[in-house]
């Protein structure tokens, strides 16, 4: 990255912030100019990236490139999908259109892919992380609605997440 071992973390994290919220910093190797910045949001991070590149930080450019998620604990896992939820045992019928229009209300939709080989299984990624986090916690407690009748519209059970979601959270 290139970061002057003399910026302090809140001048670091003042600049990042510009861009969205910010998930962690992670400073253990400042002193060798590595700083590692955790957004929640995929396009925060772009844009940082793009803006930031090559700019001067104390009279030295700095370079920035993505990485793999951090862990709560700061390490580095390699082949998190942050931001991604997969959905297990659907109606192979089911369209993209009605997933993106089901999953939008927890936040931007950037794309549903079909599972290789598995025609009941999608992944539907979103931009920010903490709106995959809201849909995969509603799918967790819609497991308690599996025994509705099957005639219900989506809209209807809809309306029954959200008041059972409600509930959990009093």
């Amino acid at each position: 990255m290139g970061v002057p071992a003399s910026t302090t973390d809140e001048e670091l994290r003042s600049i990042f912030e510009a861009f969205g919220d910010v998930r962690g910093m992670y400073t253990r190797r400042k002193a060798d100019g590595v700083v590692v910045v955790d957004y929640y949001d995929v396009r925060a991070a772009a844009s940082a990236a793009s803006t930031l590149q090559g700019t001067l930080m104390q009279e030295q450019p700095i370079h920035l490139s993505f990485t793999h998620p951090a862990a709560a604990d700061g390490s580095l896992e390699q082949g998190i999908a942050q931001g991604q939820i997969t959905v297990y045992n659907m109606d192979p019928g089911t369209t993209n259109q009605h997933l993106v229009w089901l999953f939008s209300k927890f936040g931007e939709v950037q794309g549903i892919h079909q599972s290789p080989n598995r025609p009941t299984q999608k992944c539907i990624t979103f931009y920010d992380s903490r709106h995959a986090a809201a849909a995969l916690k509603a799918m967790n407690c819609a497991e308690q609605l599996s025994a509705l009748p099957s005639h219900l519209t989506p809209q209807q059970v809809a309306k029954l997440q959200s008041h059972t979601m409600q509930r959990s959270a009093l």
